[in-house]
């Protein structure tokens, strides 16, 4: 093992402990903000502001970011510097810039305008200490080895911990004082259901999904167009002859509308028949599996990956399959910077479209047109980020994602920065989350965990660790190679 510092001293020569985050962040500026503006889907936005008239029209089009700076109150724009945010108690930030076209009858209009201010992580590609020498960082009144990964909010410095959750759109059974339960939290951009298997106290098998508790699970397969028995009884490998007793309760039920109208029931809709099938309709596209996908097109699909996950419960109640091991690290995901400021951008974008949207629909009935750069409130969007940096609250309402940066040495500056969190609570005892798991070793530190209540719940990641940012494949592209390798 001799020449190991030498080795370490050239792998930090070239790379940063928190070079992970500081990935992560530069993706989710460089792309993941136009793939969230870009993808935007105009279904989410109520008709009644989309139908004004029909010669008019509003279209989003590409975004990016500015250079960090200040405008004075005397309108004078100063650039700005970390040190500077720290000293005069500012946002270390930068303008976000989007492109909007506008429609109104045949006067045609497009501009740029500020949506947001976005904060940028020190040393990210956006930020002036970016390739700065130590000399010149001294110049500047920056530390020369300042790591970076973090950020100054209101002259605070503030970082965003990465948190462990389970895998998302990845099912998990396991036990609970009601029996087994199989669980998977599905999630498609805004949409995040909560999707759960179970056997009740009577024998039934029952799917739930947000907050529709409790469905037959056979009659909600059949509502999703898979409706014929054979064809569920060869997806589910169904052999126990209480599964196909349950399922000749709806053997009657031979087509989608009579399963709506039954599942509708089931429900408690009120209204008429079509009323109560598009409300229906709706739940099923955007609460069943969403990760799946939102479209009618895809609920045969759904319909089939039910019956997967209901004959990898039956086995695994019934003895004949091993459950998941719900600590093993191929089970869990790290969600670094760049994925939380994405989900908080993507809650919050939503607002900004239908306050837009609002504006847009008054100033066409006033007869308005002048001035339409007015209709966007760059606050909007801007108050929502600080807000959860300067409070720690994100908008899932996870609490302490963000978090006063420990300045009480260089290396606590620096576990601070590599600081992993559990959801769990940590006045529980969670005694297998806690304990240390052989698929830790080269991603988390089996020696930095506080003592007592927090152990094991805050870990942090290995000194030589890093984490993928992004997907390495498309979905699109990994199922048509799966095809061309003749998988179905």
């Amino acid at each position: 093992m001799e020449g190991y510092k030498e080795v370490l001293k050239l792998y930090f020569k070239d790379n940063s402990i928190v070079e992970s985050q500081i990935r992560s962040y530069d993706y989710f500026v460089e792309e993941g903000l136009r793939n969230i503006i870009m993808g935007f889907d105009r279904t989410h936005i109520p008709e009644y502001l989309l139908e004004v008239y029909d010669e008019v029209n509003l279209s989003i089009g590409d975004v990016w970011l500015g250079e960090p700076i200040h405008v004075e109150v005397d309108g004078s724009i100063t650039k700005l510097t970390p040190q500077i945010a720290r000293m005069r108690g500012l946002t270390y930030s930068a303008p976000l810039y989007m492109k909007v076209s506008t429609l109104i009858g045949t006067q045609k209009d497009e501009f740029e305008v500020q949506i947001a201010r976005l904060p940028i992580m020190l040393k990210s590609n956006r930020c002036v200490l970016k390739g700065k020498t130590s000399d010149e960082l001294i110049e500047m009144g920056e530390d020369p080895f300042e790591p970076g990964g973090y950020f100054v909010v209101n002259g605070t410095e503030k970082v965003v911990v990465l948190m462990e959750d389970l895998a998302l759109n990845k099912f998990f059974v396991e036990g609970d004082e009601e029996g087994s339960v199989g669980r998977m939290f599905s999630e498609r951009g805004v949409f995040k259901s909560l999707q759960e298997i179970r056997r009740l106290k009577d024998g039934s098998y029952v799917y739930s999904f947000g907050n529709f508790k409790n469905i037959p699970i056979f009659l909600l397969i059949k509502t999703l167009g898979l409706t014929k028995d054979k064809d569920i009884v060869e997806l589910m490998d169904l052999q126990d002859s209480d599964l196909l007793f349950q399922l000749s309760e709806y053997s009657s039920v031979t087509n989608i509308e009579e399963a709506v109208e039954h599942l509708s029931r089931k429900f408690n809709l009120i209204g008429t028949a079509k009323e109560k099938g598009d409300r229906t309709s709706f739940y099923l596209n955007n609460f069943v599996l969403p990760h799946v996908g939102v479209q009618e097109s895809d609920r045969i699909t759904k319909a089939k990956l039910i019956c997967k996950l209901f004959k990898k419960y039956f086995k695994i109640i019934g003895g004949e399959v091993f459950p998941d091991d719900k600590d093993h690290f191929s089970n869990k995901r790290v969600k670094l910077v760049g994925q939380l400021f994405e989900h908080l951008f993507v809650n919050n974008f939503d607002e900004l479209i239908i306050d837009i949207l609002t504006n847009f629909q008054r100033m066409i009935k006033r007869g308005r047109f002048s001035s339409m750069k007015i209709i966007i409130r760059e606050q909007l969007l801007t108050q929502k980020i600080y807000s959860a940096l300067a409070v720690g609250t994100w908008s899932d309402g996870r609490r302490g994602v963000a978090q006063y940066l420990k300045r009480g040495n260089y290396f606590d500056m620096l576990s601070h920065l590599t600081r992993v969190v559990s959801p769990l609570s940590t006045s529980q005892e969670n005694f297998s989350a806690r304990e240390l798991h052989p698929t830790h070793f080269g991603r988390l530190c089996p020696v930095e965990t506080p003592e007592g209540h927090s152990i094991g719940l805050r870990k942090n990641l290995a000194l030589l660790a890093t984490t993928t940012y992004k997907q390495a494949v498309k979905d699109k592209e990994f199922i048509d190679k799966l095809r061309s390798m003749e998988l179905e």
